[in-house]
């Protein structure tokens, strides 16, 4: 992969919103019913799906085979690698037991999950899974950060664009206050797997368990509620 697959440039076309979506986590119902129910997404539309597709929920194959549609149907969809995608790849890269069959990958989703950017950059929104690290000489080729940055506080003058990540959990209360106040760097992972367990503290009084979506044109978050299931 080289560095344009991996640190790619866009341009807003047509009419259409630009909206991200955060950490999906092998939620496959849930990302189902935001983007069905709530998104209803057009062909104008761009989705920007940022990372972490797999792992903690219990159809991960389902969250790729969802995207995969909406690719196949013509939606514009532009999707990261997040960290687990990375881990997911390392570990069946690893298994030395070649009978071992719980590591390994179908050819399908091993393609999905080999060919993923880590960065999409636009004149005025930057999506990434993580983070960037301006504090490096040349921030767009420390993919690592891209990966698992979560010190997301510096960004240089030069740079005018508001990143949009996902990889740290944020409360539903801090993205709206961000959204709010039109922060220039704003993370939309609510912790959507923690949903899987309704018993939980945080998802009981209402801070994580939902997969959020943002429209960045209009300055919306969509939130979808975890109906998945462990």
């Amino acid at each position: 992969m080289n560095y344009l697959e991996k640190h790619i440039i866009l341009q807003k076309t047509g009419k259409g919103r630009r909206i991200a979506i955060g950490d999906i986590h092998g939620c496959a119902k849930t990302l189902k019913a935001l983007v069905l129910e709530q998104l209803k997404p057009t062909f104008d539309d761009q989705i920007f799906f940022l990372g972490d597709y797999v792992s903690r929920g219990n159809d991960s194959a389902g969250v790729i085979d969802f995207i995969l549609s909406l690719k196949e149907q013509k939606y514009q969809i532009f999707t990261l690698s997040g960290n687990h995608e990375i881990m997911v790849l390392e570990r069946e890269k690893n298994t030395t037991n070649t009978s071992d069959k719980k590591h390994i990958i179908p050819a399908k989703y091993k393609n999905f999950l080999e060919n993923l950017p880590y960065c999409y950059q636009m004149e005025d929104f930057i999506f990434v899974h993580a983070g960037i690290n301006f504090k490096a000489d040349k921030p767009f080729d420390d993919y690592e950060a891209m990966l698992w940055e979560r010190d997301n506080d510096y960004i240089p003058p030069n740079i005018t664009a508001t990143i949009i990540h996902g990889h740290t959990i944020e409360t539903l209360q801090s993205i709206n206050e961000d959204i709010l106040n039109r922060k220039q760097i704003i993370g939309i992972d609510n912790g959507c797997y923690r949903g899987l367990n309704p018993e939980d503290f945080r998802v009981k009084i209402g801070y994580n368990g939902h997969l959020c979506a943002l429209d960045v044109d209009n300055w919306v978050l969509y939130t979808q509620k975890c109906l998945d299931t462990k």
